[in-house]
């Protein structure tokens, strides 16, 4: 059966709000840039995306947080994002420029969220296309480790574009396999190439025909 997962994009403007109530947040521990409380990654693949993100953050300034858990707990994932913004200072206060890659697993959502400066230079259409053609075929799959490389290389590799600099992933970074129908869609046009062709030559050949006969009977 397909595992649907929710996607939620926002973009934090960063209102400061109290919570009286425990937060999901609140036991997190980061390991670099990555707090795996779903425990989905593996250390080979934990080291390997911190090192990319720091890469990036070295050459643009920008902070990629990867968080995992389990349940929201009945907290919105919303609330839970901004906390996280705010609890562990995930940016640099000056330039704030900072994005959360939040998956909610027994919740079946995740989020990615903006901090204020990136907001205008990451477009929200640009991370929706990532999380729809490159996450979520690995989530329905129950491969969330391939889809948070594959989403956090991407959404890294955007934003070091943006800045005019360029990432690399050290292992291999999933790829998205076709559907059947996407690859029954490509046969169709591969068999549709030589009939078309034939076509195209039939028809050139009768209008020469035509021409030709048209032109002997102009002479006689």
């Amino acid at each position: 059966m397909i595992k649907k997962f929710f996607i939620l994009l926002a973009v934090s403007l960063l209102m400061a709000s109290s919570s009286v109530y425990a937060s999901v947040v609140d036991d997190l521990k980061f390991s670099g840039y990555i707090a795996d409380k779903a425990e989905i990654l593996n250390e080979e693949t934990e080291k390997n995306l911190n090192e990319m993100l720091h890469d990036l953050a070295k050459k643009t300034s920008s902070v990629i947080a990867i968080v995992t858990v389990k349940s929201l707990d009945g907290e919105s994932i919303d609330s839970a994002n901004e906390k996280i913004l705010e609890t562990f200072a995930i940016t640099d206060p000056e330039t704030n420029k900072g994005l959360i890659f939040l998956i909610a697993l027994d919740n079946r959502q995740l989020q990615v969220l903006l901090d204020k400066g990136l907001v205008g230079e990451v477009k929200p259409e640009d991370l929706k296309s990532i999380i729809d053609k490159n996450v979520i075929p690995f989530f329905q799959t129950s491969e969330y480790d391939k889809g948070i490389v594959r989403g956090t290389y991407l959404l890294a590799e955007k934003v070091a574009k943006i800045n005019g600099q360029t990432i690399e992933y050290k292992a291999e970074v999933p790829k998205v396999q076709l559907t059947l129908g996407q690859v029954n869609k490509n046969w169709l046009w591969l068999l549709l190439i030589p009939v078309l062709g034939a076509i195209g030559g039939f028809l050139a050949y009768y209008i020469t025909r035509k021409n030709k006969n048209s032109n002997t009977d102009q002479e006689v």
